[in-house]
């Protein structure tokens, strides 16, 4: 299956999206399976097939195991929700529209942070609760 058409005639894209869809709720759920989804600003995003201007989201909170093909969000590069219901993620916004507007034939873009990047950081200091385990210390003066 072809992920980025450069004509929607070339493909059928109610069958294209609805795998699309598919295929990327399975990949955060295997990211689980794995161990690759600690913390919350993890992100996994896919072109929808046949259009040039969104691409398919999680909305923010909602945990890898839970991702199913219906939850997943259309947004645009702009980072309006086109399709679907939930928050668009800043940072996943941030890092994951630029590539797909720019780079269109890469269709799929995975950012994780790998639990084994949490040992390189000190275990004598504080930990902070934002949502990032990988980063989620203070010094000893309460600064981040």
């Amino acid at each position: 299956m072809q992920l980025v058409a450069t004509r929607s005639d070339d493909i059928d894209l109610d069958r294209a999206q609805r795998q699309a869809r598919i295929d990327l709720a399975a990949a955060h759920r295997l990211a689980v399976e794995h161990g690759f989804s600690e913390g919350i600003f993890n992100h996994f995003t896919l072109a929808v097939p046949g259009r040039d201007d969104r691409y398919y989201q999680i909305p923010f909170g909602l945990h890898w195991a839970e991702v199913t093909a219906s939850c997943l969000m259309e947004v645009g590069y702009d980072g309006a929700v086109l399709a679907g219901e939930g928050d668009v993620e800043a940072s996943a916004f941030c890092i994951h529209a630029p590539i797909h507007r720019l780079v269109p034939k890469h269709a799929c873009v995975l950012h994780t942070h790998m639990p084994f990047a949490s040992a390189f950081d000190p275990p004598r200091r504080r930990t902070a609760r934002t949502g990032r385990p990988d980063r989620d210390r203070l010094s000893g003066d309460g600064r981040l």
